[in-house]
């Protein structure tokens, strides 16, 4: 199917004009207000986002000392700065969520992004009210941490997650390297009998055993900040030719396997840790453009002629945006759809002629979330002078060209 098909979907499902609010909510009034009276007090910032200037990356995270090698010292005002753009697009988002019964340009968000399929009031699809309810609730979860309340399931209660600027915060462990355990010492596994001296040390693979044959490519590191370990692909900074990460949320933390044997390990809740790429990928490449302020300005903002795509505008505190997803779900949430055009192939799935299989990863998936933030901010702060814009496969239009009758 044609990408521009889903035009012809889109006005099918909310060619209806919509003047004003049209009764009686449906069967998602209660997470609609959550996310309006519970947890817009402590995140919304109005328009310009300037009341946000008091919130700082520490009160939010663990930030460690000036000396800490990996830490973000140096970075904490960029961190402030994007802090206060990702509560923009997340207001953004949360507006766009809580008027799709309203206005058809918010709806419209949804359709094209993750795939929910409407009817002509505005409704949605009975079969697709739990994918509703699940985007509702990543979206609550991140409202929920910016708010000051937390993680849910935290590791450790009451702790803030931590913040790395480089892969310098971890430290590369071999798996058949001794372990170390919550005091950075190296357990023994085995002693002489006579002597009492240690013959043979636990290994980080034997432990860990099952991350170390999850991937062919899983490796282990040393976080000295807690005295513990973190697994991941490749590194915690992948650089080949075909992969360059900008940031990594680390996984919930494994559970050992020590043969009855009692180890402690350090224990932290989940990380976010920021690769260089993140703070100065170069022009065309994703989350590249220096500010917010930058897309929505009268000289860079769309005329509504289809161009620019949307990859295109996405600015560096996106990767902080996308990484509140992982970072506030309960599992291990992987990127399977990162680029544009795969996660918008993905939500076409949904539409004809029945929900895909993909539904659960379009609902997990962190980008889908930026992207869609990133289209309702657009949508919602048009600079003076300029038409409104709507985004169609991943493309600018004024929202006339695509309502009219």
């Amino acid at each position: 199917m044609k990408r521009f098909s889903l035009i012809l979907l889109l006005l099918w499902s909310i060619t209806a004009a919509v003047a004003g609010p049209l009764g009686k909510y449906g069967p998602y009034d209660e997470t609609t207000d959550s996310l309006n009276h519970t947890l817009w007090p402590g995140v919304r910032i109005g328009g310009d986002g300037s009341s946000s200037q008091s919130l700082k990356i520490s009160d939010l995270f663990l930030e460690a000392d000036s000396n800490f090698k990996g830490g973000c010292a140096s970075k904490l005002s960029v961190l402030d700065t994007w802090l206060k753009e990702a509560i923009q697009l997340h207001n953004a988002l949360i507006k766009a969520y809580s008027e799709y019964k309203t206005n058809r340009e918010s709806l419209i968000i949804w359709v094209e992004f993750f795939g929910i399929r409407a009817n002509r009031d505005m409704s949605i699809y009975e079969d697709d009210e739990p994918l509703w309810k699940t985007i509702g609730d990543h979206i609550s979860r991140v409202s929920e941490f910016l708010a000051g309340a937390g993680l849910r399931n935290p590791v450790k209660p009451g702790e803030k997650p931590r913040i790395f600027c480089s892969e310098d915060a971890g430290e590369y462990a071999p798996w058949d390297q001794p372990i170390k355990d919550e005091n950075g010492k190296e357990i023994p596994y085995a002693k002489d009998e006579n002597t009492g001296e240690v013959t043979k040390y636990w290994t980080v693979g034997e432990v860990f055993v099952i991350q170390k044959n999850k991937y062919a490519d899983a490796a282990a590191y040393w976080m000295r900040s807690y005295n513990g370990y973190a697994f991941v692909r490749g590194a915690l900074c992948t650089k080949t030719e075909n992969k360059m990460d900008y940031a990594k949320t680390s996984a919930i933390p494994p559970i050992p396997y020590t043969e009855g044997e009692e180890l402690y390990f350090g224990k932290a809740n989940r990380y976010i840790l920021f690769c260089p790429l993140a703070f100065d990928a170069p022009s065309g490449k994703p989350h590249s453009l220096s500010s917010l302020a930058d897309a929505a300005s009268s000289a860079n903002y769309p005329s509504g002629a289809g161009t620019p795509k949307l990859d295109g505008i996405l600015p560096r505190s996106a990767t902080l945006y996308h990484e509140l997803y992982h970072l506030t779900d309960n599992g291990d949430t992987s990127d399977p759809y990162y680029m544009l055009d795969s996660l918008l192939r993905a939500a076409q799935a949904r539409l004809v002629p029945s929900p895909s299989s993909e539904t659960e990863k379009i609902a997990k998936n962190p980008e889908t979330y930026a992207f869609a933030a990133m289209a309702a901010y657009m949508n919602q702060n048009p600079p003076e002078g300029h038409d409104r814009i709507i985004y169609i496969g991943g493309l600018p239009f004024k929202p006339e060209a695509i309502f009219k009758s």
